[in-house]
Parts: C-alpha cells; sequence; structure tokens
C-alpha cells in the first residue's frame, strides 16, 4: 500500500493544474510530509522549518488540494490533507504522539478503495 500510495502522490504532484510550480517549497513539505508517513525516519530539510513558514506552506496546499478534489472527475484511491499535529485528536488516529510529522504538521491519507471493500463487505454499498 505505501507504494501505491507514493505513486499516486508523485503522479498528483505531476500535474500542473494542481502544483503550477511542481518544485516549489510548499510541494517539497509535502513530499517530504507524505515520506515522514510512509518512513517515519526520513530525514528532511523542513525539520527545523519555523512554524508561520510551515503554516503557510500547509495552507498552500491544503487550498490546492482541496480544489483538485472537488473539481476532479475521477475518484483518486488516495486522498491526502495536511493537518496540524493539535488536531489529530479530531480524527480516529489511535496513537497520536508517536504519529508521524514533520514541523508540526502530520499526513492523513484516506484510502476509498479500502472503504469501498469495506462497505461492500459490509452490505452498505
Amino acid at each position: 500500500m505505501a507504494a501505491a500510495c507514493r505513486n499516486q502522490m508523485l503522479a498528483l504532484l505531476s500535474v500542473r493544474a494542481v502544483t503550477g510550480r511542481p518544485k516549489a517549497r510548499q510541494w517539497s513539505f509535502f513530499r517530504d510530509a507524505v515520506e515522514r508517513l510512509l518512513s517515519p525516519g526520513h530525514r528532511s530539510e523542513f525539520d527545523s522549518l519555523p512554524a508561520t513558514r510551515a503554516a503557510q506552506y500547509k495552507f498552500e496546499v491544503e487550498a490546492k488540494l482541496r480544489k483538485h478534489y472537488l473539481r476532479t472527475t475521477r475518484a483518486p484511491r488516495f486522498v491526502f490533507s495536511l493537518i496540524h499535529q493539535k488536531d489529530l485528536s479530531l480524527s480516529a488516529i489511535a496513537d497520536q504522539d508517536v504519529y508521524p510529522r514533520l514541523a508540526g504538521y502530520c499526513v492523513l491519507v484516506r484510502d476509498r478503495l479500502r472503504e469501498a471493500v469495506s462497505e461492500v463487505h459490509n452490505g452498505s454499498a
């Protein structure tokens, strides 16, 4: 699943309509945050990023992702979001103290395929 998630993140970053400039700092931050989730020991140049800059990157990435997900006609398997570490309590994350984070932000990934399989299995679909 990690490889599929990483591949979709890279595919998403290659869509100019989403990123504008895929090598921009906010997308490097997002890429490293996803890598930190998938490989918790991943080192990043953003580890010591000032809180105000991290917040700026988070809001820029989230705005573009939200716009993309609302406009897309083909639902992606994985839906990414960035949240502040204090907001982990609002999610269903069991062990919030050790959840991977980068500069105070965490990536949440929703696997829509797994949800669809679960709905079919539970008779909801």
